[in-house]
């Protein structure tokens, strides 16, 4: 019998009306007197809240998706959430449209495309792998979907989520020096001339450009889905390990990324942290795989399919964009580190240690 099993079983609570919902996180059951009641509150919240749903004629909660009735839920949300989407990417497109007028009138044309496809493509794909882990919803996978659920929560208890916040805002901060330098057009500092890694200068002596070149960022489009994906990733990266190694792990990978693109593309100029990101992120793949014992399955799969996503996405629409050759580079470094790095022992331990601080 697993946690959750016991959890709603042992709960003491009385049912006073017909209809209900179990919340993910381990939050208090709602209850609704009616079925429009319930309806409401289940169109108007995030689904992947709920567990699980108990309609007037069932005795017990069902897990939610497991029941064919259940789809008409999870169909009616889902196109809410396609056109919430799409609304988003009109007031996104209005937003680039008077950015470019007014601030960036020599803007990359492709930048345009690729700011299109992430704030509609994005989170519509998003919304297609949360739809299809519920349809999928039955009695055989239910141990899994709710270990998924315990490890997902027990994820975002973390104390030191906070400290994910450091890298991004360092690398803010350094994109919004960047853009005053620019406002000032009379400046003689232009951040990516001095940080960028243009080889031949690194070749002359200017050896600082291997790692200052992980701190400059072209525009709005690269900052954000740099900073975006670096903030996704160490929030789970600092639940295992400190800061410290963190910005190791984003040095080294970074650097080893410096050194491929110097490498393979000598005369090409670089610059982003893309090749660090990609590096976290090979790390988190070697290290998920490496516990799959204690690591839900749901939650592996889930990993791999959209890093796998967002590698080919990344590698095809910024084919001519990206320097792919670092962000290989950075990947493979950390897949390596990842690999030969030996702390089963205190990671098993810190996992079941936090398990039972956990506060119902």
């Amino acid at each position: 019998m697993s946690v959750w099993t016991e959890f709603l079983r042992d709960k003491k609570f009385e049912i006073k009306d017909d209809y209900g919902i179990f919340l993910h996180e381990f939050k208090t059951p709602m209850f609704f007197s009616t079925e429009k009641d319930l309806m409401t509150y289940l169109g108007d919240s995030e689904l992947k809240e709920v567990l699980f749903i108990k309609f007037k004629e069932d005795d017990n909660f069902k897990l939610f998706g497991s029941e064919k009735r259940h789809q008409d839920i999870i169909n009616s949300t889902q196109k809410k959430k396609n056109i919430k989407s799409i609304l988003w990417a009109i007031v996104v497109l209005v937003g680039i449209l008077a950015y470019q007028k007014y601030f960036k009138n020599n803007e990359d044309p492709r930048d345009f495309k690729l700011w299109i496809l992430l704030a509609s493509i994005v989170p519509i794909i998003n919304f297609g792998f949360e739809y299809f882990s519920y349809k999928k919803n039955n009695s055989e996978n239910f141990d899994g979907f709710i270990n998924n659920s315990i490890f997902v929560f027990w994820l975002n208890k973390s104390y030191k989520a906070n400290l994910a916040y450091i890298l991004p805002v360092i690398l803010s901060i350094c994109f919004g020096f960047k853009e005053i330098l620019e406002l000032g057009k009379s400046t003689k500092y232009n951040l990516i001339n001095d940080w960028a890694l243009l080889k031949s200068q690194v070749f002359l002596g200017e050896y600082y450009r291997i790692v200052s070149n992980l701190f400059v960022h072209s525009n709005m489009l690269h900052i954000s889905a740099v900073a975006g994906a670096l903030l996704f990733l160490s929030k789970l990266f600092l639940r295992f390990y400190n800061i410290y190694f963190l910005i190791f792990i984003f040095l080294i990978t970074g650097i080893v990324g410096s050194f491929t693109s110097m490498i393979f593309h000598p005369d090409d100029i670089s610059y982003g942290a893309s090749s660090s990101v990609l590096g976290i992120l090979g790390f988190l793949i070697s290290f998920i795989l490496k516990f799959s014992n204690i690591i839900p399955k749901n939650f592996i799969n889930e990993m791999l399919t959209s890093s796998i996503l967002f590698i080919v996405f990344l590698g095809i629409v910024g084919f001519n964009y990206i320097d792919n050759t670092a962000n290989l580079g950075g990947f493979v470094a950390g897949l390596l580190l990842g690999a030969t790095l030996d702390n089963r022992n205190s990671v098993e331990a810190k996992i079941k240690e936090s398990f039972l601080k956990i506060k119902i």
